[in-house]
């Protein structure tokens, strides 16, 4: 079985199975009144156009079936296409989302979960140490594997906590450059770790996996997640403090409504409802909208340029390499 990026080496005519996602799917009509498939098929490794002719208009294949194809591999205008010769549905509880959506690999997984773990042991005040890990281990354990966005930025299996580890040591590294001067002392290093840990918690309820594609879900749909994180994080709040496994004397309310004003401010003056108005969540917004870009730059880099309306000025320019030689 041939992933989309071996299938784009083929040569013309040639032959193979592969077991590819519909990403789009469309029934058209040739000049002779007869009907052809036209669908977008791919996996973790990019995306293909595909066809299938003398097709029946009343059977529909949805976005989101998983297909066992038998193919021709058949170029059309120099571009990539496949002619799908058979085919079969498969069962997606037999699948890994891992083989259709791009993920962290092992070793990148397992840094940024010890990140995550060192993270949280910087944390001074033990009972909000305790929560952090409590709401991201415990309750939301979907934390670990969400993806960090659809499109935009880290559109990845582990995205969130890849971008969340990075958006906090950003954020550590900025606040830290403060010491000596007066701004230092206007810094809860604690609220800003909570805070950089926590600010995307809203993802892991805005986007499904379940289709074997990245897309917003029902809430992403109405919602935004710096909605419905902090709605998250007061419910694990109210859950653990009621189980006594918070103590509210020694993390009050007050606190998580701090961490809460990070959470919905974190996108800035412009797209926020409401400007960051303490200094950890100024911190946050900018190592945000850094990491955001940075990754959506190294991205086009590795010749994934797909991206939204809010990021395509990046592709504007031609994004550089920096590995060059001095001699260039």
């Amino acid at each position: 079985m041939l992933n989309v990026s071996q299938i784009k080496t083929l040569k013309k005519d040639e032959t193979e199975k592969a077991i590819l996602a519909v990403l789009n799917s469309e029934i058209r009509e040739t000049a002779r009144k007869t009907h052809f498939l036209s669908i977008t098929l791919g996996d973790k490794t990019g995306t293909i156009p595909a066809k299938i002719w003398d097709w029946d208009p009343n059977v529909v294949i949805p976005v989101g079936e998983i297909l066992n194809i038998q193919f021709k591999y058949s170029p059309y205008n120099d571009a990539p296409q496949i002619v799908i010769t058979d085919y079969a549905r498969v069962k997606k509880e037999n699948l890994d989302a891992g083989l259709f959506i791009d993920s962290l690999s092992q070793a990148d997984f397992k840094f940024y979960r010890q990140e995550l773990e060192d993270l949280i042991n910087e944390i001074q005040n033990k009972e909000l140490a305790k929560f952090v890990r409590l709401t991201i281990f415990e309750y939301f354990p979907q934390y670990l594997s969400s993806v960090g966005g659809k499109v935009n930025h880290h559109s990845r299996l582990g995205g969130l906590i890849e971008h969340s580890v990075r958006v906090t040591r950003s954020a550590q590294a900025m606040a830290n450059s403060y010491k000596g001067t007066p701004v230092y002392p206007f810094i809860n290093m604690d609220l800003l770790i909570a805070g950089g840990i926590l600010h995307d918690l809203g993802k892991i309820g805005e986007y499904t996996t379940e289709n074997m594609v990245i897309d917003h879900s029902i809430s992403g749909n109405l919602m935004s997640h710096y909605n419905t994180g902090p709605a998250f994080l007061m419910e694990a709040y109210t859950y653990y403090t009621s189980q006594r496994k918070i103590s509210m004397e020694d993390l009050p309310s007050s606190f998580i409504t701090k961490l809460i004003h990070i959470m919905v401010t974190h996108h800035g003056p412009e797209h926020s409802q409401h400007a960051p108005v303490t200094v950890s969540a100024w911190l946050i917004h900018s190592a945000d909208i850094s990491d955001c870009f940075i990754d959506a730059i190294t991205s086009n880099l590795n010749g994934k340029s797909e991206m939204s309306q809010e990021k395509v000025w990046i592709l504007k320019s031609r994004v550089i390499d920096e590995r060059f030689e001095w001699s260039d």
